[in-house]
């Protein structure tokens, strides 16, 4: 199914932390302390049948064990992809634009929803 970004964004059970101002600018959760230094924190939740989407943004910290390949500090959203309660895929992106790019693209993969959103 293609879903636009307007149609996934009607749908999507947000978080009242999410802020739509931040779309381009994931850094401010951190600044504002919103997610923690080296942690995630999560912003949406898109439920569709047995399909189900994770937005959020995490901090990246390089001084964290696991996290040395970056020189410095990153803010950046994910997406994470489930069928049923599986896991299928997590990524992460500079902006929600594209964050949900990528579940819409997800969901395009999977098949037809039309009948389970309705």
């Amino acid at each position: 199914m293609n879903m636009s970004q307007n149609q996934l964004r009607r749908i999507i059970k947000w978080n009242r932390d999410y802020c739509v101002d931040w779309d381009s600018t994931p850094r401010e959760y951190a600044a504002t302390g919103i997610v923690e230094c080296g942690k995630s924190k999560r912003l949406g939740l898109l439920e569709l049948g047995r399909y189900k989407a994770y937005l959020g943004v995490q901090h990246v910290d390089p001084a964290k064990p696991g996290w040395g390949i970056y020189s410095e500090a990153q803010t950046r959203f994910f997406a994470s992809m489930f069928v049923g309660r599986q896991c299928v895929a997590l990524r992460t992106f500079p902006t929600m634009s594209e964050a949900l790019d990528g579940i819409a693209g997800f969901l395009a993969a999977t098949g037809d929803q039309t009948a389970e959103s309705r």
